[in-house]
């Protein structure tokens, strides 16, 4: 009997665990304010993930391209001052904030549905850590066996001759 009353303890207090998980998944806590994202759905997801290789893929390859430069041959190294400014080319005018309203929609701070516009307006800094957040939770399962394989397989999806390895036959 007592070990039934064990098992049955142990049941309860996996599924409070389980419970407690779900509602600490996707949530930040962040200048004292817990903040909970509501990640995107896949189709959602593949379609940002396809607006941000897009705008990030090329900066990402100028500096992959000054890792690979030879300054006597080529001259003068890519520098990250380049790599930046390629990026910042390639943003639209209204990059940062679609990008915001798409992965922070129905965001709650504290438990409470913020306005967006108003919440951004004052808090950059904690934007900034929550967008980053987000792009974590929503992306990061794309590099889980690290940024090489997962630059690879990028480069796999983009142009099928980079992505190939000497493994394959």
């Amino acid at each position: 009997m007592e070990q039934r009353s064990i098992n049955a303890l142990s049941a309860a207090q996996d599924a409070a665990n389980q419970v407690k998980e779900k509602l600490s998944a996707h949530t930040v806590e962040i200048g004292g304010d817990v903040i909970k994202i509501v990640p995107l759905g896949g189709y959602d997801g593949l379609d940002m993930w396809e607006y941000l290789m897009k705008v990030l893929l090329p900066s990402v390859g100028t500096g992959l391209d000054s890792f690979q430069h030879d300054t006597a041959m080529d001259g003068s190294p890519t520098t990250f001052s380049e790599a930046m400014m390629h990026l910042s080319n390639k943003l639209e005018g209204n990059t940062l904030k679609n990008v915001s309203i798409s992965l922070l929609s129905g965001m709650t701070v504290n438990g409470q549905k913020v306005d967006l516009d108003e919440w951004i307006g004052c808090n950059y800094g904690a934007w900034r850590q929550v967008l980053k957040f987000a792009l974590t939770e929503n992306f990061s399962s794309f590099f889980e066996n690290g940024w090489v394989d997962g630059v690879q397989d990028l480069m796999a999806m983009v142009t099928p001759a980079m992505g190939s390895t000497s493994e394959e036959p």
